[in-house]
């Protein structure tokens, strides 16, 4: 009797521990669909590549080959304050998907969650990876190959030694949403995407009937051959500028107005940019700074934090697309300034420490705008 029931008991230990590791399984399986990007796809070899390197590429679009090598696209499985940031976490699969988007560059091929904190996945390693591939980040076929074949948004010229195909809606912000438009990962805190510039670009799109799209400020337009002996025409530069080309930076917003008040001075900044300001990065802010014989008196950053790994959104007065804001920088009851600047900072609040060695002082801070008060 005694035996019985404690074979009762066991059977029924077992079976809740069944159905534990299932639901675990199940919820693991459902957060692991919620990562996005999607997993990479094998891209098939297109007739007339010998492979998918971007040099291959470079005997036809040379220019197009420059920029790209220059641009942080190329550099995106080599630049340093990426790595410091990749390394300290621990390598996250994640992070490849649009560092290093192709399958080809995948040392593993990921199938499941083995592990929540830290994340860790679970697959095979990958019997196609290719290292020299991979640490092209994201190369020409990452955005361009599409069914096995070339897609640009400009009509391809008879005689291209590859199959080719154009596509008006490529040039248009749904090319870039796969990894400047992410869903929140599962369980994360976060209020919102962290990358989620495509939705803000496209609400402003809505709501001020603007055309734009991202490639015409991040993929400049220039009139030139598109391949080696083709015709002079329109299309874009493959140098991608974003928050690290100090002039794009100083375009992207103006200081509008100033006004002194007691132990404060209301400074109003509009923001020419079709989304928030500082985009996506958390690293990033914009800082108001009220000085005196070139000493910081107050200052005031406008930024999104969130703190890195534990990804939970602490606070966003970020500047909203086109938006017009004033704002009070107070003084308190010490000196008074004399001038006011506005800076955009590249590493405001860093999830790793960079040193000086990595990114130079001079390359942290760009100074849009230095006005005497009045």
């Amino acid at each position: 009797m005694q035996r019985s029931r404690l074979a009762q008991i066991s059977a029924s230990l077992f079976a809740i521990g069944l159905l534990f590791w299932g639901a675990h399984g199940a919820a693991l399986s459902w957060i692991y669909v919620r990562i996005e990007p999607p997993a990479p796809t094998p891209l098939p070899p297109i007739t007339g590549l010998p492979n998918s390197s971007a040099s291959t590429c470079a005997g036809c679009h040379p220019d197009h080959y420059e920029e790209w090598q220059g641009s942080k696209m190329g550099q995106a499985m080599t630049d340093p304050i990426f790595l410091l940031d990749f390394n300290a976490q621990g390598r996250p699969f994640v992070c490849l998907r649009c560092h290093a988007p192709l399958d080809a560059q995948q040392p593993e091929r990921i199938t499941g969650l083995k592990s929540l904190i830290p994340l860790e996945g679970a697959g095979l390693p990958n019997p196609d990876h290719n290292a020299d591939l991979q640490r092209e980040g994201v190369t020409c076929v990452a955005c361009h190959q599409v069914e096995g074949k070339l897609v640009a948004g400009i009509e391809h010229p008879k005689g291209a030694p590859h199959p080719a195909k154009y596509d008006a809606e490529f040039r248009k912000s749904g090319t870039c949403a796969r990894c400047h438009q992410l869903a929140p990962p599962p369980l994360s805190g976060l209020d919102r995407p962290l990358p989620d510039t495509v939705a803000e670009h496209r609400r402003w799109q809505a709501k001020t009937g603007r055309a734009e799209e991202c490639v015409d400020c991040h993929m400049t337009p220039v009139q030139r051959p598109a391949a080696l002996g083709g015709p002079i025409r329109a299309n874009h530069t493959h140098d991608f500028p974003g928050a690290w080309s100090d002039d794009l930076v100083r375009t992207s917003v103006t200081i509008e107005d100033i006004r002194t008040a007691p132990n404060g001075v209301h400074v109003t900044l509009q923001n020419h940019t079709g989304h928030a300001l500082p985009a996506a990065e958390p690293s990033r802010a914009l800082v108001i700074r009220l000085s005196r014989d070139n000493q910081t008196i107050a200052e005031t950053a406008l930024r999104r934090s969130i703190p890195i790994p534990r990804l939970r959104d602490e606070g966003d007065n970020r500047l909203r697309p086109n938006e017009r804001r004033t704002i009070l920088i107070p003084f308190g009851d010490g000196p008074t300034p004399t001038h006011v600047s506005v800076d955009f900072e590249r590493l405001y609040s860093p999830a790793v420490p960079i040193p000086n060695s990595v990114v130079p002082a001079d390359r942290r801070t760009v100074r849009i705008a230095h006005r005497p008060l009045p």
